[in-house]
């Protein structure tokens, strides 16, 4: 016995099937992080190694004025993804060398080369790792003063970093490699604090318009327990 109908009934029941895959959403996979790397470079060429970091790395890399030399740079373990670009940092520096990110390109050049500063980031933090190159950051400070944090960045930062006081927004602008700009914001961060204790009293001058200052003092010394000694002929 033939049922009419079957064979449309069973291509409608194919289309319905297909219909459901086509709108069912698709599970994107995460991409697989980079296996650590063992690193053997031996009497290589310096803009060899340059390059194979930075394919490592997944960086478009651009050499300018790159010298000829060539280096010998191995390790023992393999090196983790993340810190690669540490490894890469480390060549250039006792290269001397500098990395600057232009948009989708990463550009090496000398250090006497480098522009004064690059796109600036606001903020005390960077992320982690720190960015690979040429960063210059303007840190907001809170409890101490531009002057004061100038002077400290500058007894462990290089020759080559930029430090500045911005005193009208009371803020440090740096302009070194990731990794030392990291450093210095973790030091910023140990110093840039509020005091508290007798270290951190600071002194008010309030003038009066209605009270005796003699009397104010000697009701304020009796609240707060602090021993007064007023001043005889003075308001």
């Amino acid at each position: 016995m033939t049922i009419r109908g079957a064979r449309p009934l069973r291509l409608l029941a194919v289309a319905i099937v297909l219909g459901l895959a086509a709108t069912t959403p698709l599970v994107a996979q995460q991409p697989t992080p980079p296996a650590p790397a063992r690193l053997n470079y031996v009497n290589a060429d310096l803009r060899d190694v340059i390059r194979s970091l930075a394919d490592l790395l997944g960086l478009n890399v651009v050499l300018n004025n790159v010298p000829a030399t060539r280096i010998t740079f191995t390790t023992t373990t393999p090196v983790p993804a993340a810190q690669l670009g540490v490894v890469l940092e480390s060549i250039l520096e006792s290269n001397g060398l500098v990395l600057v990110m232009e948009g989708p390109i990463a550009r090496v050049m000398p250090q006497s080369q480098r522009p004064s500063t690059v796109a600036i980031r606001v903020g005390t933090d960077l992320p982690s790792p720190p960015p690979i190159g040429l960063v210059s950051q303007l840190v907001p400070l809170t409890s101490i003063r531009a002057e004061e944090a100038v002077a400290l960045l500058r007894q462990i930062a290089p020759p080559t970093a930029r430090i500045e006081a911005v005193q009208r927004s009371n803020a440090v602008l740096i302009t070194d490699r990731g990794v030392n700009v990291a450093r210095y914001l973790e030091l910023l961060s140990q110093f840039d604090v509020s005091n508290t204790g007798e270290a951190g009293l600071r002194t008010y001058v309030y003038r009066l318009k209605h009270a005796s200052a003699e009397e104010l003092a000697t009701t304020l010394s009796e609240l707060f327990g602090i021993q007064y000694s007023g001043s005889s002929g003075r308001a």
